[in-house]
């Protein structure tokens, strides 16, 4: 084959150097104009689409402030804007704000902003939900060419935010503003920044997510490690090297009689179908990661073999902290919380693979999946 000519390489060298002079001058070369702005067009197009899904997803699920375990997170927050609030009770909920940043968070955005605190939860939450779905774009972006299969994976997390997460009484995500809002568009950030080796800003993510919800930032960065690659064996030795006297401390009769009061820390007394909950998206975890490798899906088939590995050793932990003895009071720490992140990557990847061979741009199809679905939740 003739080597090409000083002449013939000359359109391409100043095709380049044309590039590189609008680069440095700030402007935008006329014959990348309408690409660039293609581009624009569209990530405007996306954000648009994703503000729709945010607010459909308020209106499916609802939107509860003062539920659950807002009464033990809202307390905190009240406290700090008003102190006089709770004498004599503040030590039911004094632990929640040490161990977090979020009463801070809160409270400070309340100051900041001066709206009211109803306004300003109502606000964080709508924020969370939209975090969410933007976080699950970015990392279908990652996994998924077409655009069914990503927009698919995102509108499935959209309408299943209130699906039980096993037996562990948490949801995919929560009616009301907490910190495992927060921690879950965090952990799906990490995920993606992970899967690009991107270490600063997955530490940045992990950090956001260790400062407002220690227990459920712990199990975001275990995740993050699974993706960086670190062998199995210096995980193993990292945990043996945790002090052994804290492992077996040992409370009295009184406490544990009481920690056993909350029967979803105990494995054991979980019912058959809450098993299926650990089990069976194990099993769908596995067909995913064959299935992304005959379809040549790396970034998949390594976020499906993490998350197995991921889900074993955490089951194993709830099993060792189930059994009587020295380790049963370490099942408060309730290490199958962390099916609340497998369960939210389980599914973006199911709704992708199900946009990508079965719904595809067939209108009718989305319709006959996601209004019964909606309707549903």
């Amino acid at each position: 084959m003739p080597s090409r000519t000083t002449k013939d390489h000359y359109p391409e060298v100043s095709v380049r150097l044309t590039n590189v002079l609008w680069r440095v001058y700030g402007g935008v070369n006329p014959r990348n104009r309408g690409s660039r702005e293609r581009r624009r067009v569209k990530r405007w197009q996306i954000l648009l689409l994703l503000l729709l899904l945010t607010w459909g997803a308020l209106l499916v699920h609802g939107y509860h402030p003062y539920a659950e375990d807002a009464e033990i997170y809202l307390p905190g927050v009240e406290r700090i804007l008003q102190p006089e609030l709770f004498p004599g009770d503040a030590r039911l909920f004094d632990a929640y704000v040490r161990s977090s940043l979020f009463a801070h968070l809160i409270a400070g955005s309340v100051r900041f902003t001066h709206f009211s605190l109803e306004t300003t939860l109502f606000l964080w939450h709508l924020l969370s939900l939209f975090l969410l779905l933007l976080g699950c774009r970015k990392l279908c972006e990652q996994c998924f060419v077409s655009e069914a299969a990503r927009w698919c994976g995102v509108s499935t997390i959209a309408a299943l935010l209130t699906l039980p997460v096993a037996g562990t009484a948490l949801y995919l995500m929560d009616q009301y503003l907490n910190p495992r809002n927060l921690a879950a568009f965090a952990g799906i950030f990490t995920t993606t920044s992970s899967l690009r080796n991107h270490y600063w800003s997955s530490g940045c993510w992990i950090l956001f997510a260790v400062t407002l919800h220690p227990l459920m930032g712990a199990f975001v960065l275990f995740l993050a490690v699974l993706l960086w690659g670190v062998r199995f064996k210096r995980i193993l030795l990292g945990a043996l090297l945790l002090p052994m006297s804290f492992l077996a401390a040992r409370h009295s009769p009184a406490y544990i009689e009481a920690a056993r009061l909350h029967s979803f820390h105990y494995l054991f007394k979980w019912r058959w179908y809450e098993w299926a909950g650990i089990i069976a998206p194990l099993g769908i975890l596995w067909l995913l990661a064959v299935i992304s490798r005959k379809q040549n899906k790396n970034k998949i088939q390594r976020v499906c073999r993490a998350l197995i590995l991921y889900g074993l050793l955490c089951f194993a932990a709830a099993i060792l902290f189930s059994l009587p003895g020295d380790y049963s009071p370490l099942a408060r720490f309730q290490p199958l919380r962390s099916l609340h992140l497998l369960y939210l990557l389980l599914f973006l990847f199911l709704g992708g693979f199900c946009g990508e061979f079965l719904l595809q741009h067939k209108l009718w199809r989305w319709a006959v999946l996601f209004v019964p679905l909606c309707g549903g939740m």
